[in-house]
């Protein structure tokens, strides 16, 4: 059962707040009452949102995009990806070269935010086995820290 069926099936039985349903749901209290009062303006039942499949209640209920008068272009979550790999380059620096191509885009906040759901849908696990205290394993990251010796320069 999706979290959306979940969620408008006990807004529907009546006795709970909405932050117990949000504690309930794993979701905020906001994303609730957002969901009840469209359940309240669209006069929906319990009987008519059992006739919506769970892809149809997850677009009908989380309509918040559908209000853009046109929609912005997205960057290519996969390039900024492979961009990222590079020492130096952050996600302000390539948010600041989409914001140079369209003006208009969306804010770095958003982007953020997506690129950050995009990148949870990526299956990236490294599994390695060895035995405790067998092999020693060290990641270096980042610039290289400026060290000169003081009598020699």
């Amino acid at each position: 059962m999706s979290i959306v069926r979940e969620l408008l099936r006990i807004l529907c039985v009546g006795d709970m707040s909405y932050r117990q349903i949000a504690k309930i749901c794993c979701v905020s209290h906001n994303t609730v009452r957002r969901y009840d009062r469209i359940r309240v303006k669209h006069q929906l039942t319990e009987e008519a949102l059992n006739k919506f499949d769970d892809t149809q209640l997850e677009q009908f209920f989380d309509n918040r995009l559908k209000h853009v008068d046109s929609p912005k272009p997205l960057p290519n979550f996969e390039h900024i990806n492979n961009e990222l790999k590079i020492r130096g380059v952050t996600l302000e620096i390539l948010w600041q070269e989409y914001r140079a191509e369209y003006p208009d885009g969306y804010s770095f906040s958003y982007i953020t935010r997506l690129y950050r759901r995009w990148l949870g849908k990526l299956d990236i696990a490294m599994r390695q086995t060895h035995r405790a205290g067998e092999k020693l394993f060290l990641d270096y990251s980042g610039k290289k820290l400026p060290i000169t010796n003081r009598e020699t320069g």
